[in-house]
């Protein structure tokens, strides 16, 4: 592994015998090299750097870390998580709440997109039962890990349309951004991001009326930077409510802007964004915007899924019913067109480019 230690330290007392922290520092180091060619051999080595630390302090705490990182790479779920508990909760003189959050922000970005949502929770269970005991020294780490499993919370609910509970966690989440502070700037931002949850579930409600009022809530933010995935889903929920005004062109905006945010993190939902730009770019032929001509967009042109949209409405402004009957009958476009509510919704007679 080019990127890490790997190194034997030599070393004795002033009576020549070789020191237990250099002893440890080999068998740390010689655990540590091992990670990805040998875990099982990695885990049992920093189980003997534990053994073997004397103070019990920094060596452990930085072996537990270890093992969180060989159990979760290796999806030793189970013991990935009660190793996660022994390490944000080791105690030791020298533990300073800095050094754990930034332990816990790295095993965080680790876990993200490579453990099932299910071990999310487990993880982010096993956070807030250490944040909630010392909510001060930790609030912008409990709010983090809060607001993850509210979105962890939407995800395994959209299957039931049961968001009752995460509208009900939503409102002290709110209210703590909104108490006066001079952290202006992280209270907006974080606001932000609970106007993207609460927003999927009103547009999964196919409420649109709240949906409408959320968006212009987040409009009125200011001096914030929430992360690029936040102002993809307040961008894209925004276009599907100025879609059902018939706003055609400010849609188009705004999933632009969606589409160009979920592409800075290469999130999937830059594909639907497409789709549903291409759509309004169709009703709003008057202005003659081209959906592909930003980057983004263009990049995307030859998605099976935007190729699907793009054939279907080149046939829709071309009144070919054969072509549209045809492209809504094909297997590879069902997904894509149909088992979509949003867009399939603007698929029926009742709606027309005028």
């Amino acid at each position: 592994m080019a990127d890490e230690e790997y190194y034997y330290y030599e070393g004795s007392g002033d009576d020549g015998e070789v020191s237990w922290e250099t002893h440890i520092d080999n068998d740390y180091a010689a655990a540590k090299g091992i990670m990805d060619s040998d875990p099982a051999r990695c885990i049992a080595g920093m189980e003997k750097v534990i053994a073997g630390d004397q103070d019990k302090g920094q060596w452990t705490f930085k072996a537990l870390k270890m093992l969180a990182r060989a159990t979760q790479r290796s999806k030793q779920y189970g013991k990935m998580r009660t190793y996660f508990d022994r390490l944000i909760n080791f105690n030791y003189k020298e533990r300073s709440p800095v050094a754990v959050e930034k332990a816990m922000n790295k095993f965080f970005d680790r876990c993200n997109g490579t453990v099932p949502p299910e071990v999310w929770l487990e993880i982010c269970k096993v956070s807030l039962a250490m944040l909630d005991k010392n909510r001060t020294a930790y609030e912008k780490l409990w709010f983090s890990v809060k607001t993850r499993v509210l979105q962890l919370q939407l995800a395994t609910k959209l299957a039931t349309g049961q968001y009752d509970q995460v509208l009900h966690d939503l409102g002290p989440l709110k209210l703590w951004c909104t108490k006066s502070d001079e952290r202006l700037q992280f209270r907006g931002a974080q606001f932000l991001t609970l106007l993207s949850v609460e927003i999927q579930v009103y547009a999964e409600r196919e409420d649109y009326s709240k949906c409408l009022e959320i968006f212009r809530a987040s409009l009125s933010v200011t001096n914030a930077n929430p992360p690029a995935r936040v102002i993809g889903v307040l961008k894209e929920c925004g276009g599907k409510v100025l879609m059902r005004q018939e706003r055609w062109r400010q849609a188009t905006e705004n999933f632009s802007h969606a589409l160009r945010s979920f592409a800075t993190v290469g999130d999937q939902r830059r594909i639907h964004c497409l789709k549903y730009l291409v759509l309004a770019s169709m009703f709003s032929h008057r202005y003659k915007i081209n959906p592909f001509a930003t980057i983004e967009a263009k990049s995307l042109k030859d998605d099976p899924e935007v190729k699907a949209i793009t054939e279907l409405i080149s046939a829709w402004t071309r009144d070919d019913v054969i072509a549209i009957s045809t492209a809504l009958k094909d297997p590879n476009n069902v997904k894509s067109l149909k088992e979509d509510a949003f867009l399939n919704s603007y698929l029926q007679p009742h709606h027309s480019s005028a």
